[in-house]
């Protein structure tokens, strides 16, 4: 969700049991209740729910900046100035540290080729060669192998974003009840301390 190649990085080790990617031929309807089960029972839906709790020494601003790191210089100082508009542009541009958040967290063994940034801004309208119109992802810089409820969780928490920041928005742009996890933090101290070495403004999206 983060870059490729960073879910696969990411993504606990879990060679020991028996996951794997490969390749194996399709599942009767039975052979498919019965591994759903198991998956249940190995991720019960009330620890799907759960946000892992952070280091003591995690700090997202690091994070980001270690990101930056791989990303165009001269153009760093416009991606942050971006994020820093709103909270859905925050979210937008911190996959990665939604994929760290993840990988903590409890994770089925159920893998497929994520999006890897599946937020709603992601999905559009196309027209299909027999000139259907379909609705799908499209944004696919950042697929990577991992469990199907990633993106399923990032389009969610888009969704549960975005609502709220209209909300939010619509009744006093000063009353935000908040910015997300680590957004306050992170927007004074990008303020501050921008990779390019200067203080970090602009307009949104």
């Amino acid at each position: 969700m983060s870059g490729r190649g960073c879910a696969a990085n990411l993504r606990r080790n879990e060679s020991e049991i028996g996951v794997t990617m490969a390749t194996t031929g399709p599942l009767t309807p039975e052979e498919s209740k019965i591994r759903g089960r198991a998956q249940r029972e190995a991720s019960p839906r009330g620890a799907m729910a759960k946000v892992s709790e952070r280091p003591a020494d995690y700090d997202p601003v690091a994070r980001l900046i270690w990101q930056g790191e791989t990303r165009q210089s001269d153009l760093l100082g416009l991606r942050y100035s971006r994020m820093l508009a709103d909270p859905l542009s925050f979210y937008r541009g911190n996959a990665l540290l939604m994929a760290e958040d993840l990988v903590r967290g409890t994770s089925t063994s159920l893998e497929v080729q994520l999006c890897g940034d599946a937020h709603l801004s992601n999905f559009n309208m196309f027209s299909s060669p027999e000139r259907h119109l379909v609705f799908d992802v499209n944004d696919f810089d950042e697929t990577d192998p991992g469990p199907f409820e990633w993106d399923l969780k990032r389009l969610v928490a888009s969704l549960a974003v975005a609502s709220s920041h209209l909300v939010t928005t619509t009744l006093s742009r000063n009353a935000s009840p908040g910015r997300g996890r680590g957004v306050s933090t992170v927007d004074s101290t990008l303020r501050r301390r921008g990779p390019t070495g200067h203080v970090v403004r602009g307009p949104g999206h």
